[in-house]
């Protein structure tokens, strides 16, 4: 995998770092080109699709990659985790603008991706949220 100065940081994600996301996109599916059985090399392109909202790409690339990562066993998961909900609430709250039936059922392709993920209980929350049940901050007061 081609890395940045930075453990563990690859040339797309300081690209992203950076504030050049378009360039990180390039960079990413450089990577992916040279590497296509690297889980991490498809994970740092999702998150660059998500940077980008490019929401189905970024969940492809999700996909792609914790299926490559149930041979190489590399992934964090927790990371990837977290990366996609995070995602998927974003995307949904853009959605909400125009739709919120369809900000609901965005969120409900996190249980497709992490059966058992560690945000299951948060899809409730966020589903009766863009439903309008549950209004909140959704910004942490401290």
């Amino acid at each position: 995998m081609s890395r940045a100065a930075g453990y563990g940081q690859s040339f797309a994600i300081k690209k992203l770092t950076d504030g050049k996301p378009e360039e990180a996109l390039v960079e990413a599916d450089k990577a992916v080109a040279s590497e296509p059985e690297d889980p991490d090399t498809m994970l740092d392109r999702a998150e660059i699709h998500f940077a980008l909202r490019h929401w189905e790409e970024g969940l492809a690339d999700v996909r792609r990659a914790r299926e490559l990562d149930v041979k190489a066993q590399i992934l964090d998961d927790d990371s990837a985790d977290d990366l996609t909900f995070s995602s998927l609430v974003e995307w949904g709250k853009e959605l909400l603008a125009k739709d919120n039936t369809a900000a609901q059922e965005v969120l409900k392709r996190y249980a497709e991706i992490f059966p058992e993920g560690s945000h299951l209980g948060d899809v409730d929350t966020w589903h009766r949220r863009f439903g309008g049940e549950a209004r909140t901050s959704w910004t942490k007061t401290h």
